[in-house]
């Protein structure tokens, strides 16, 4: 592949040949990584004590599901090639979402999860004085 192609919008509209050998698995490997990693993301979201890693987990799973899942769906229309769904734009957009997906799991992670955390604290901090229900 030469690099001045990605210049031109015929490369991107254009139908690919279908991938083979090495580039079939190193495909495969992380689509369905992807989806590997969302599933154990549901559980440790679901075994997570931490309100806030919990909340990540959910939103880290739904994102590895996702882009595992409609990637594996354009790496199988492309190699069906299937004339418009099987386009490198595809793959280029779903990059760009992934990107874009990412940018918004990491301000949650370093700008959110540390609200939160102090929130909760405050929150058992200022409990530890109030009056309780009887059961």
């Amino acid at each position: 592949m030469h690099f001045a192609n990605l210049l031109y919008s015929t490369y991107w509209f254009g139908q690919p040949d279908p991938a083979e050998g090495r580039v079939i698995l190193a495909w495969l490997v992380v689509l369905v990584g992807l989806i590997v990693l969302g599933a154990a993301a549901i559980m440790v979201g679901r075994e997570s004590a931490d309100r806030a890693v919990a909340l990540f987990a959910r939103r880290f799973s739904n994102c590895a599901l996702w882009l595992g899942i409609v990637g594996l769906l354009f790496f199988l229309l492309r190699q069906e090639r299937v004339a418009f769904l099987g386009w490198r734009v595809w793959f280029l957009l779903w990059l760009l979402v992934g990107g874009v997906w990412a940018g918004r799991l990491a301000y949650f992670w370093f700008k959110r999860v540390p609200a939160i955390r102090a929130e909760q604290k405050n929150r058992v901090e200022r409990e530890e004085f109030l009056p309780k229900r009887k059961k």
